[in-house]
């Protein structure tokens, strides 16, 4: 099935006339879009001649792993720093945090005073059930 002017297809090309598709329109059924989306997407592959081989990498679901460092999100570091009073912590990667600065500068404290140590158990964390 290939446009003898070599264009690619339009939405009218893509619907087979008996349904119109959009997908706000009122009163559609679900299967009736889902089977029109179907008859688009058979098209379209057959159209670009897309092999099922090209399909499975755009398909696959990224690792957890990848999808973590996608997202950004940060990996649970273990603290090494904690503020005595207002409890905010540091896991000394980076550049120092500016409570750290603070409590060093201008509140007195001593790097020693806000080193976590391994005895020292989490005032924050629940306590276990």
């Amino acid at each position: 099935m290939v446009n003898q002017e070599g264009i690619a297809p339009s939405s009218s090309d893509l619907t087979s006339g008996d349904v119109a598709v959009e997908a706000g329109e009122p009163g559609l059924d679900a299967q009736v879009l889902r089977a029109s989306a179907m008859r688009q997407a058979r098209w379209l592959i057959e159209f670009y001649r897309i092999t099922p081989e090209e399909l499975v990498p755009a398909v696959r679901a990224p690792e957890p792993e990848a999808m973590n460092e996608a997202a950004g999100a940060p990996e649970a570091r273990p603290v090494k720093y904690r503020h005595p009073v207002s409890g905010e912590t540091w896991d000394g990667d980076g550049p120092h945090p500016q409570w750290m600065r603070q409590a060093l500068l201008h509140d007195g404290y001593r790097v020693e005073e806000l080193r976590v140590t391994d005895s020292e158990e989490d005032p924050h964390a629940r306590p276990a059930a």
